[in-house]
């Protein structure tokens, strides 16, 4: 995906593989094998390709694409419908899945975690089940009385729990659905 947005960039600056490759110090084969994602962008050549564009980092990595917003997230770490006249979308981050198959949550936590209002946190709605990638790592869950959350699914002895950052929280739960969160974003981030 950052590969397509690159070469966006390129076409839209009128740049050749070859133009934008002499720019960047990079051989054109490796534009055109980074362009179709042929290639691991690291570090180092994704600054040079965003000075050879004269664009910013941000420029290349975000995406143009929007992803609803279902809910937001409390200091509980429970997801709740979302308030009024909220905003429905959020700008779509490169995470390497395909956007059209991301959801966000946005958190409006009031006690602890005060500092965390307003991001964003991205995960995979399109899951089946429970993403096998979702066990031991912090996931939006859905239990089996239809409520939602975010923490760690944990299993243990035969039984499920959920772990947040204090310890286990809940235990004994029955899970239907999760998706490990992708990522996790501050509300001024111009993605």
């Amino acid at each position: 995906m950052i590969g397509e947005r690159i070469r966006e960039l390129r076409k839209e600056r009128g740049l050749t593989l070859q133009a934008l490759g002499e720019t960047c110090g990079l051989s054109v084969q490796q534009v055109h094998r980074l362009e179709r994602g042929h290639r691991r962008l690291t570090v180092a050549m994704l600054e040079q390709i965003c000075d050879g564009l004269q664009v910013d980092m941000f420029t290349v990595v975000r995406g143009t694409e929007k992803v609803p917003v279902l809910g937001v997230l409390d200091h509980e770490f429970l997801v709740h419908p979302l308030p009024p006249n909220s905003e429905v979308t959020v700008p779509a981050p490169f995470l390497g899945v395909d956007p059209r198959r991301l959801g966000a949550y946005r958190w409006q936590p009031r006690t602890r975690i005060a500092n965390m209002m307003g991001q964003r946190i991205y995960f995979r709605r399109d899951v089946e089940g429970i993403d096998p990638a979702a066990w031991g790592h912090r996931s939006i869950i859905t239990l089996a009385d239809g409520t939602q959350r975010m923490g760690w699914l944990i299993r243990q002895d035969e039984h499920v729990h959920i772990g947040q950052t204090q310890g286990i929280s809940e235990l004994d739960v029955e899970p239907v659905w999760a998706s490990k969160v992708l990522g996790v974003l501050p509300p001024d981030q111009t993605w």
